[in-house]
């Protein structure tokens, strides 16, 4: 099954159809550290992050099996283009 690693706690009403389909990593508390994210990275093959939130380049490396980052928010100002572009990750 896919797995999903979402980075910060987002309202789990819209978590709903998602969790029907996939496994869903959610933090237990407001936003994940650097040292959750690359621990959690390694099993996912799609990252939820939210505005804001850094995610750092290091997690994207990590993430051998990752195929695909999605922003909670407009913009992607905080996930690193060019990083997920080299590792053909569609963001």
């Amino acid at each position: 099954m896919i797995q999903i690693l979402i980075t910060y706690q987002l309202p789990k009403e819209g978590l709903v159809e998602l969790e029907s389909e996939f496994k869903v990593s959610y933090p237990d508390k407001i936003v994940l550290s650097k040292d959750d994210l690359l621990d959690g990275i390694e099993s996912s093959e799609a990252i939820i992050t939210a505005f804001g939130h850094p995610l750092p380049e290091e997690v994207i490396r990590k993430g051998k099996k990752l195929q695909i980052i999605s922003n909670f928010g407009a913009g992607v100002d905080n996930i690193p283009i060019q990083v997920a572009s080299e590792r053909g990750i569609i963001v």
